[in-house]
């Protein structure tokens, strides 16, 4: 009997304790306008009923593979792996995308040759009535970062998710896949890749990216660890001369951002030195970008409460402008 002929993409879903998340994340894959994928859900060790509704939705040529927990990233190692198409893209248990998203993003490796990873925006969703989406143009362009991390730099923050990317297989097998880290493993290897590849992005929000989750990592400050992955490895990247020369400071300014971000976690978990080393080593040894820096120093320097007396003033402004805007609509006899 002949083989099974390789997909072009293969789907790599980690799920740990997502019951709830599970079906919603598969139901939006399998509504994918490009049909030609296989889907391996990686169960990490869950003790809910996550991976009974995952078998019951996957399709014959699907896999569920179990394994002891290990985290997201040994997860989606294991993914990788098992994994048969040219192309490997993730997608967190408790996401969903849009019927496009693997169309974008292969279209834009085929389009790309020379790019290793290809991204897009997305909608960020804390609860049901609060949301954002993160855009860096809003005409709904395609390009070709050939400095991710600049363009990174620029936007404020890594422009992509665990959720978003779609990599070359070829690619992960030369860089390696994921550090075990159970935090800032996915800014990592892009990070790697990005050394000495383009990135391509379309400016599309084709993701949700749930932060409502109970066990969503990005919620879990109290182990949030020292320094993130990627600083860890920058600084051998750094050392060792890994990184292409007119990459090294945008490397080092994305390297400041992340820490500015990994320090407000270390505030949120109530480890207010650690955060203030975090500062010091954005501002000393990276070169952080210097608004990213006063904030973050506003942050540390003044007491929780007077940083709650600052929101609620602004939520009352807000309040106030919605209300003022209204008003003027009204007036005019527009529409609300």
């Amino acid at each position: 009997m002949d083989a099974p002929e390789s997909p072009l993409v293969s789907v790599v879903i980690p799920l740990y304790n997502k019951a709830p998340y599970i079906e919603r994340c598969l139901r939006s894959v399998y509504a994918q306008t490009f049909q030609d994928f296989e889907v391996i859900v990686v169960d990490d060790g869950s003790t809910d009923d996550g991976p009974e509704i995952a078998k019951r939705l996957l399709r014959p040529q699907d896999r569920l593979i179990s394994q002891p927990n290990a985290g997201p990233g040994p997860a989606r190692n294991t993914g990788i792996a098992a994994a048969r198409g040219e192309y490997v893209t993730f997608l967190d248990a408790d996401d969903e995308w849009d019927p496009d998203f693997i169309n974008t993003t292969v279209l834009l490796l085929e389009e790309h040759p020379q790019a290793g990873l290809a991204t897009c925006a997305c909608r960020l969703i804390w609860g049901p009535s609060r949301s954002s989406t993160r855009l860096l143009f809003k005409d709904g362009r395609s390009i070709v970062f050939e400095d991710f991390y600049a363009a990174c730099v620029a936007c404020g923050d890594v422009i992509c998710t665990s959720s978003t990317s779609i990599v070359r297989r070829a690619i992960l097998e030369r860089t390696g896949g994921f550090v075990s880290e159970k935090h800032g493993e996915d800014q990592e290897l892009w990070a790697r890749i990005a050394r000495d590849a383009p990135v391509a992005y379309a400016d599309r929000p084709l993701a949700c990216y749930y932060q409502d989750a109970p066990c969503t990592l990005s919620r879990e400050h109290h182990s949030v660890p020292p320094e993130p992955p990627i600083i860890v490895s920058a600084r051998r990247w750094l050392g060792d001369g890994l990184v292409p020369t007119d990459k090294r400071a945008s490397l080092r300014a994305l390297c400041g951002l992340v820490l500015c971000h990994h320090a407000r976690g270390l505030l949120l978990a109530g480890r207010r030195r650690e955060a203030r080393e975090a500062a010091r080593t954005a501002s000393r040894e990276f070169r952080a970008p210097p608004t990213a820096l006063l904030r973050l120093r506003w942050e540390i320097t003044v007491p929780p409460w007077a940083r709650r007396v600052e929101e609620s003033a602004r939520r009352r402004c807000r309040v106030r402008t919605r209300a003022h805007h209204m008003l003027e609509r009204l007036r005019q006899g527009r529409p609300k």
